[in-house]
This record gives C-alpha cells, structure tokens and sequence, in this order.
C-alpha cells in the first residue's frame, strides 16, 4: 500500500485487532531507523499503542499519562504521515480516552 513499509503495515494491522503490544513491537522495529518527523510520528503511534495496551490491563492512570504524550507529540505533527490522519487519528485517542463508552482509534489509511 503506497510503498509503506511492512513493519508499519503489520503494526496498523495488529493495533486494529486490539493488539497493542504486538503493535508496539512491530513499530519498533522502524521506529529504531526513522528520522525527523517520520521518528516522532511512529513514536506517537507507539505510545498510543502503550496507552490502549495500559486500558487492556486495567491500568487507567497509566493509559492517561502515556496516552497524553502520545496526543501531544501528535498535536506537533503535520496533519497527515504515512497515510494516516494524523489529526483524526489524536481526536480519536483524545475521544476514547476521556469517555468510557468511546470506541477505541482504529488506523484508516488516507487513500491517494
């Protein structure tokens, strides 16, 4: 899809499946070799996964702390990376972690 590479793919897949540490792993992977606001961005992504990964294990103080620096660093990029809406992604994080009855974010690839 659009040249994304495949640890990204395979990230958004598992983040979707609500596998938020599987998700993380496979992030690493390019997050390790990234630059610039590519960095930033998969390192936002990857602590939205913690945070949601912290609601799986009950650990809501932990989600909100972890969560807040994940929309922070978001709020800092551009409005889209990597095929994600970056704004529409946070807004969803912000909606689901503030309100229990929020659907959790989902990763919806942009479409060129």
């Amino acid at each position: 899809m659009y040249d994304l590479p495949e640890a990204y793919l395979r990230g958004a897949a598992l983040f979707n499946a609500g596998k938020f540490f599987e998700c993380h792993e496979a992030w690493e992977e390019i997050w390790l070799k990234a630059a610039g606001e590519e960095r930033e961005f998969l390192q936002a992504m990857i602590l939205s996964a913690a945070a949601l990964h912290h609601v799986q294990q009950g650990n809501l103080k932990g989600a909100q702390s972890v969560g807040r620096r994940a929309i922070e660093k978001l709020s800092l990029l551009p409005g889209s990376l990597l095929q994600l809406d970056t704004m529409a992604f946070r807004s969803s994080l912000e909606q689901y972690l503030s309100a229990a009855d929020a659907p959790p974010p989902q990763i919806k690839f942009l479409s060129h």
